[in-house]
């Protein structure tokens, strides 16, 4: 067995690099294709929404939407500068509460 490191979120290979062939592509084209159904949702709804909206509820929802994001970011951002793993988002969702939730 390879030499391991055990770190807050899990145990790595030693060398902290993704196991040679762990992802196919199979693997990498329904991530590509499941990070790129938000736009296609957006750009296939956004139109219609406008053609049947109010006036001012498509400019309205964006802004709070962009708001949200913002918030989203913010925090993101913050919590980047002590994750140090490069499993994205997932590092994040993995890390315990150090207060004990």
């Amino acid at each position: 067995m390879a030499d391991v490191v055990e770190t807050a979120t899990g145990i790595l290979p030693a060398g902290g690099s993704l196991k040679a062939s762990a992802l196919g592509v199979g693997a990498i084209t329904f991530f590509v294709i499941s990070a790129a159904a938000p736009l296609a949702a957006t750009a296939g709804v956004f139109p219609v929404a406008m053609l049947l909206g109010n006036g001012v509820g498509i400019p309205a929802a964006l802004c709070v939407a962009v708001v949200l994001l913002l918030c989203f970011s913010a925090g993101y951002t913050a919590m980047a500068r002590h994750v140090t793993n490069a499993g994205g988002f997932y590092a994040f969702t993995t890390i315990r509460n150090p207060a004990g939730g």
